[in-house]
C-alpha cells in the first residue's frame, strides 16, 4: 500500500513517496505540492500537455529577460508567445533578435526568447 508522509522543519518540509506509481500520480502530487509552496512555472501552464519534455529557464539583466527553451523530446513543439517577444533563432544576422508570435520548438531543439523589461 502506498504512503507519503511531511516532515515539517524549520519554514520548510520535506515529503516522501513510498511507492512505485504512475505518471498521473506523480503529476498530480507534484501539481499540489507546488501549489502549497507557491511555486509557478517560469513560462506557460503545468497543464499544458504539449509541454511535456520542455524545459525552460530563465537569465535576466537589468534591461531584459531571457529565457530558454530546451525541447527533450523527438516531438516538434509550438509555443505561443507574449507580445513584444523577440527571437534569436529566427533573426536575418548573427546577435540580432526578431519578433515573434509564437514558434516552433524541433525536436531536441533549443530556443532563446528575449522579452524587454
Amino acid at each position: 500500500m502506498p504512503a507519503i508522509t511531511r516532515n515539517r522543519f524549520g519554514k520548510g518540509c520535506a515529503w516522501y513517496a513510498a511507492t512505485a506509481s504512475n505518471d498521473d500520480f506523480y503529476d498530480s502530487l507534484v501539481k499540489k505540492l507546488c501549489a502549497e509552496a507557491g511555486v509557478s512555472p517560469l513560462y506557460g501552464s503545468l497543464d499544458s500537455g504539449s509541454w511535456n519534455g520542455v524545459e525552460v529557464t530563465v537569465r535576466e539583466t537589468e534591461a531584459d529577460r531571457f529565457l530558454f527553451f530546451l525541447n527533450h523530446t523527438n516531438e516538434e513543439c509550438s509555443i505561443a508567445l507574449p507580445s513584444g517577444a523577440e527571437s534569436y533563432e529566427t533573426a536575418k544576422r548573427p546577435g540580432e533578435f526578431q519578433k515573434n508570435s509564437d514558434m516552433t520548438l524541433p525536436p531536441y531543439g533549443v530556443r532563446v526568447i528575449r522579452i524587454r523589461k
